[in-house]
């Protein structure tokens, strides 16, 4: 049998996020609350207050994601037009409450506008804190264009399947029962010399009309990825025999 493989990675929805705490955030210079760091748009940016004053470093930023989600990490998008606010050193904490927050990560980003991506274990939390300590050029401010949770995978699928049988007559029909394991979704057979060719149930009957050895496909997907297994000549098909009296 043969087997490939197909994973792809996700982030926590946005929408109905909310700002429970920020130390700072400037909204008569400019309009750069802090709403703007998870409105999907990296042109926007939160930044600290600057213009009545500037209040000086750490400055944090915890957001309410309205709900616990599996994670395992974050994505820091820096302001892209200026070095202005961009976070040098930092500290990100999760939880599930306000009160009892566990550091994740931590460390010093290099000043430029490319978007930077931190994994920790993962965990299920409700809410994130973004703790920065200082500015890439020395500044009292911090900006963020976009913070991003990446959220835990579901594994991808491992496909599997198996026939209530694999030796038969020409003519007759074979069930297909699939064991994929981690949640599929989706299910696409292809069955080499069998009637149907395809099919997309999770549990498919196929006639065979022919004599041969046929090979079956099962590709097995869900949000996370797909997983293709093939089977060669899993199904041997016998012509009937013929009789023949004498008298």
């Amino acid at each position: 049998s043969k087997e490939s493989y197909i994973t792809v990675s996700a982030f926590v929805p946005q929408t109905g996020w909310t700002v429970k705490y920020v130390d700072s955030q400037e909204i008569t210079g400019e309009n750069t609350p802090a709403t703007n760091a998870f409105d999907g748009n990296n042109s926007t940016i939160w930044h600290t207050e600057w213009s009545a004053s500037s209040p000086g470093y750490p400055h944090t930023l915890i957001v309410d994601m309205g709900s616990a989600y599996p994670v395992n990490g974050f994505n820091y998008v820096p302001r892209q037009n200026s070095a202005n606010g961009r976070i040098a050193s930092y500290q990100f904490y999760v939880g599930n409450d306000t009160t009892n927050m566990s550091l994740v990560n931590s460390g010093t980003w290099t000043n430029d506008n490319v978007e930077k991506s931190m994994t920790f274990s993962p965990v299920s939390a409700r809410y994130f804190k973004l703790v920065a300590l200082s500015e890439v050029n020395g500044n009292l401010w911090a900006s963020a264009a976009e913070l991003k949770m990446k959220i835990t995978p579901e594994p991808a699928p491992i496909a599997n399947f198996t026939a209530n049988s694999t030796t038969i007559m020409s003519g007759q029909t074979v069930t297909f029962t699939d064991l994929t394991e981690n949640n599929p979704t989706n299910w696409n057979w292809t069955f080499e010399g069998g009637n149907p060719a395809t099919s997309s149930t999770q549990n498919p009957t196929v006639s065979y009309a022919g004599a041969g050895n046929y090979s079956v496909t099962l590709v097995a997907a869900n949000a996370t990825g797909s997983n293709t297994l093939t089977k060669t000549g899993y199904i041997t098909v016998s012509s009937p025999v013929s009789y023949c009296s004498i008298k």
